[in-house]
């Protein structure tokens, strides 16, 4: 009710916990088997983790704001990491705070228009 948490785009550190980095894992697993013969034997364990890695996962706190989508997200949708080119560097914060300004600048002008 009172914590609001703020993402930027694809920042994985929003998404980081044991359970979404197993669950990483996991996949990774599965896309190297067809190269290793061995990746059959370590499955069974594999799928154990992963179940018992749903209950590791980590969530963003109160209201999220998903920028800059500028939209509120329901923090459950932050359990997965998502792969993409900037996952880290969206994560500097002078990212964030390039983003938080953009938003400022709308907000002051929507209020200004709203006085006049």
């Amino acid at each position: 009710k009172y914590i609001t948490s703020i993402v930027l785009d694809d920042d994985f550190v929003s998404r980081l916990s044991v359970g979404s980095v197993t669950e990483l894992w996991m996949k990774a697993i599965n896309l190297g088997q067809a190269k290793s013969d061995s990746v059959e034997d370590h499955q069974e364990i594999a799928n154990e983790i992963v179940e018992e890695a749903e209950n590791l996962k980590l969530y963003p706190s109160g209201n999220v704001y998903h920028l800059p989508h500028n939209s509120t997200r329901d923090p459950v949708s932050f359990s997965r990491i998502n792969i993409s080119r900037s996952m880290f560097l969206v994560h500097m914060p002078n990212r964030y705070h390039a983003e938080i300004l953009k938003v400022k600048k709308v907000v002051q002008e929507r209020n200004s228009q709203n006085i006049l």
